[in-house]
């Protein structure tokens, strides 16, 4: 899979070459485009205004082998460890989202239902993230 940076740009709908991001209404958060390329097929992936998303964006151009991950995901290795800078803790994917993965550097989309919330422990929190 190529990406490459020459189509992010604001969230208008259209591919722009500038990287200016636009707010999008319902959201209020800022958004970015890039084209990537998967079996010679473009298509646009709409990241979110974050510290993670700008790093990964230095990286642009390059290519990734996709893997499958757990027939739920497809992941790539990138060549190095993104920014998490004001990142939040974590997050419950859909299928489609774009994510990075922190603990192993990695580039993942969801193709698949990945998680069903089922509730949660009340000590959760009091268990050290190192141990988590």
């Amino acid at each position: 899979m190529a990406l490459n940076s020459a189509a992010h740009g604001a969230d208008n709908g259209a591919a722009s070459s500038g990287a200016k991001p636009s707010a999008t209404v319902k959201e209020r958060t800022s958004t970015m485009k890039i084209r990537l390329t998967i079996n010679g097929k473009a298509i646009t992936a709409t990241l979110i205004d974050n510290a993670t998303a700008k790093d990964f964006l230095t990286l642009l151009p390059m290519t990734l082998t996709l893997e499958d991950y757990a027939a739920t995901e497809k992941i790539s290795y990138l060549p190095r460890k993104l920014s998490t800078a004001g990142a939040p803790a974590g997050s419950d994917p859909s299928v489609g989202d774009v994510t990075y993965y922190a603990p192993w550097g990695i580039w993942r989309f969801s193709t698949e239902t990945s998680v069903t919330r089922q509730g949660s422990f009340s000590w959760a929190g009091s268990i050290p993230a190192s141990k988590r």
